[in-house]
């Protein structure tokens, strides 16, 4: 069984559950349950599934994201990397599904 968590970016609320899957290719997501109260049709949600592990094998995971469209169509597949430089410090990478490098924007706020 895989846990997850659901962020819903329209009414704020955030919840742990797990999931069922579905049948391949239908396109849906479903909350049953306790679950079901948090969200409404069309609510924008953020799913994310997490492991702890050493941070000896933090290079070694290899993150897939994938974000849909309205109609719940793949709209990007997306990985993220974390790799050591020479003098030990990690980066972090944003690819798309052809591995290429995307730019990461920063985001600052002025005082």
């Amino acid at each position: 069984m895989e846990f997850v968590e659901i962020w819903n970016k329209n009414s704020g609320a955030r919840i742990s559950t797990y999931v069922i899957l579905g049948g391949r290719g239908s396109r849906c997501c479903i909350l049953n349950g306790a679950a079901a109260r948090t969200c409404q049709t069309d609510d924008q949600i953020i799913v994310c599934n997490s492991i702890y592990l050493d941070e000896v094998h933090i290079t070694s995971l290899k993150l897939r994201i994938v974000t849909f469209d309205q109609d719940n169509h793949i709209r990007d597949r997306l990985s993220y990397s974390v790799d050591l430089d020479a003098q030990g410090r990690y980066s972090f990478s944003i690819l798309d599904g052809a591995n290429a490098t995307l730019a990461i924007l920063a985001l600052a706020s002025g005082t």
